[in-house]
């Protein structure tokens, strides 16, 4: 019998993003005060990465895929898709959210870091 669970990998910076993720969330709830730049853009930064590894993972299990990457498009369309629905909808419709260009730049860039990280495989820009 054939596992699927072997065609799924989380490397070690995805457990490192969902700790951040919990820890800015718990000093939020909990009113400690965070320096400026986790309280109001961490989270936004570290969110498209994790949530496009699970994706990543779900269809490297559906698929059997193991080296199975994510395309430019399917990352961009998860981006848009964001940035539509927590910078332009949900502030329109509750006042708990509030539009930030800033927020949108910050997704842009996480899920730029993803695009590269998703394989241990992909050669760095830099390198020689």
């Amino acid at each position: 019998m054939d596992s699927r669970l072997k065609y799924v990998h989380f490397p070690f910076w995805f457990f490192s993003a969902i700790l951040l993720y919990v820890f800015v969330r718990v000093a939020r709830m909990s009113d400690n005060q965070l320096p400026d730049f986790l309280n109001s853009y961490l989270t936004d930064l570290i969110c498209l990465p994790i949530v496009l590894m699970i994706c990543l993972n779900t269809i490297r299990f559906l698929k059997r895929d193991a080296e199975y990457e994510l395309g430019i498009l399917p990352i961009a369309f998860l981006f848009v898709e964001y940035s539509l629905i927590f910078e332009l909808i949900a502030p329109y419709n509750s006042t708990i959210y509030t539009s930030d260009v800033a927020d949108v730049l910050m997704y842009f860039i996480g899920a730029a870091i993803f695009y590269f990280l998703q394989s241990k495989n992909r050669k760095l820009i830099f390198s020689k």
